[in-house]
């Protein structure tokens, strides 16, 4: 069994999309080659043949390759955020243990207790007679 990561299959998937509507524009592009170099050796006149698909089906076959292609750039912006995303909090929490949970500048001194609370005073320059917390 093969795994294919998401980022891989997004990228799959607008491929596939591109390359199956290419591959019908070729085989439409070969069949009329064709009909052309046949009607020259036999010197007469005929009618082209039949597309493989009438244009208003081209043009929902182009549209649905188009979504598709959308689609896949989206889904793989996406993952590519999220794994972002997952390695920028796994660094956050990491610092968690070591960074302040709390810091509370005031003019007045509050009243906390517990573990871990200090009370320094601010330096004047910063705000006058304040504590932080």
């Amino acid at each position: 069994m093969v795994v294919v990561s998401e980022r891989d299959a997004a990228i799959t998937l607008g491929f596939g999309a591109v390359l199956i509507e290419y591959s019908v524009y070729l085989a439409e592009q070969q069949r009329l080659r064709r009909w052309r170099q046949l009607r020259h050796g036999r010197r007469h006149r005929g009618r082209p043949p039949i597309t493989l698909m009438s244009e208003p089906m081209a043009t929902g076959r182009r549209m649905v390759a188009g979504a598709l292609v959308l689609i896949a750039l989206f889904w793989g912006f996406t993952v590519k955020a999220a794994r972002q995303g997952a390695t920028l909090t796994d660094s956050i929490a990491r610092t968690i243990p070591a960074s302040p949970e709390a810091i509370v500048y005031t003019k007045q001194r509050l009243q906390l207790t517990g573990t871990g609370s200090r009370l320094p005073r601010c330096p004047a320059a910063w705000v006058t007679g304040g504590f932080a917390t």
